[in-house]
């Protein structure tokens, strides 16, 4: 068997995925504790230099399970991360360090950051929340409405629709190249005014109001900022918009969507 695990054309360390995936099966544990975190980092071949892959696993594991707070400050300490981060550094370290998307346009706003932070008490924090995000616009799949994701958008339009390896590998690397050239991504701003509108005519003539204004266009099933950190997609080369929604308090599993115009 591989030590290698390859999750959409993505390649992990087998041993720490599948320890975590044991062990919190057997202990019917939803969070990842200190003592499971302690537990897996010795399972690098080395102790002294985490490897890019490992590393890339341990990462992977920050992004997809929940963590308690002491495990992952305990972690991440342990890769080496600031335990105080500028929101550069941030973009930095997860944008083009971790996923290498060094050509993908961020607007992210920090007092829009900060504004959106108090809407939920302990909710999930804007680099966590960022690091989902892209994650899940590097290899999520998932939409649970009757709209694109990319690589649906890409698959439809270069004709990549087997599921063999060769075409998810065609798909990661016409992705990445997409996303590194001409796309853009915008955190979508809180307008109390139209969260307070229950009427979605109401609401689209509000946004219409505020076009010149807002260079966003609000999700199509009206999912809300004040539940979700929302980040508006577009891929030029794609004639690609959609949405990356990351709920804020980590129960609803992050999800994309979208539409070719």
């Amino acid at each position: 068997m591989s030590h290698y695990k390859v999750i959409e054309g993505i390649r992990y360390d087998r041993k720490i995925l599948e320890t975590v995936d044991k062990k919190i099966v057997k202990d019917a544990h939803p969070f990842i504790t200190l003592q499971l975190a302690q537990e897996i980092l010795p399972l690098t071949k080395d102790e002294r230099e985490i490897t890019p892959t490992e590393k890339r696993s341990f990462y992977y594991l920050l992004s997809t399970y929940q963590w308690e707070n002491e495990a992952e400050q305990w972690l991440r300490t342990q890769l080496e991360e600031p335990l105080q981060e500028s929101l550069a550094e941030s973009v930095n370290r997860i944008v083009v360090r971790q996923f290498g998307l060094k050509g993908l346009q961020l607007d992210l706003g920090e007092e829009e950051i900060q504004a959106q932070h108090k809407l939920v008490e302990m909710g999930l924090p804007f680099s966590k929340a960022l690091e989902k995000a892209v994650r899940f616009l590097a290899d999520g799949k998932f939409s649970p409405t009757p709209f694109l994701t990319p690589r649906e958008a890409i698959r439809n339009i270069y004709q990549l629709w087997e599921e063999d390896e060769k075409t998810r590998q065609q798909l990661n690397e016409k992705l990445h190249s997409l996303l590194n050239h001409g796309s853009r991504v915008k955190l979508l701003p809180w307008l109390p005014e139209m969260d307070a509108m229950e009427d979605p005519n109401e609401r689209e003539e509000y946004l219409a109001t505020l076009s010149d204004e807002v260079d966003i266009i609000y999700p199509t099933e009206m999912e809300s900022v004040k539940d979700y950190w929302i980040f508006y997609l577009t891929i030029e080369k794609l004639s690609y918009f959609g949405w990356i929604l990351i709920d804020r308090e980590s129960i609803v599993a992050p999800y994309i969507y979208g539409d070719n115009f």
